[in-house]
């Protein structure tokens, strides 16, 4: 049985209006680090991520714990995860 887990990118540094490039802001960067010790309980083999910073960043700590590489893709539409 295959399980997706979904997770919506860290809080966003909305200083920055440059969707594509936005960072997450320090709350963001708080949650990541949430994101990435329950992501490290579980099975994951496959890392994807929209190709928006903010979400490559979100999912990247946890990618180098496990030692996988984030596969970037446009097939998750940003609109849905951003």
């Amino acid at each position: 049985m295959t399980t997706i887990y979904f997770v919506r990118h860290a809080q966003s540094n909305y200083d920055n209006h440059v969707k594509q490039t936005r960072e997450r802001s320090v709350k963001g960067l708080q949650n990541r680090t949430l994101v990435t010790e329950y992501l490290s309980t579980k099975e994951i083999n496959v890392v994807l991520s929209s190709m928006y910073k903010r979400a490559v960043d979100t999912v990247m700590p946890f990618a180098e714990r496990q030692q996988l590489p984030v596969e970037i893709t446009e097939k998750i539409n940003p609109v849905l995860c951003s």
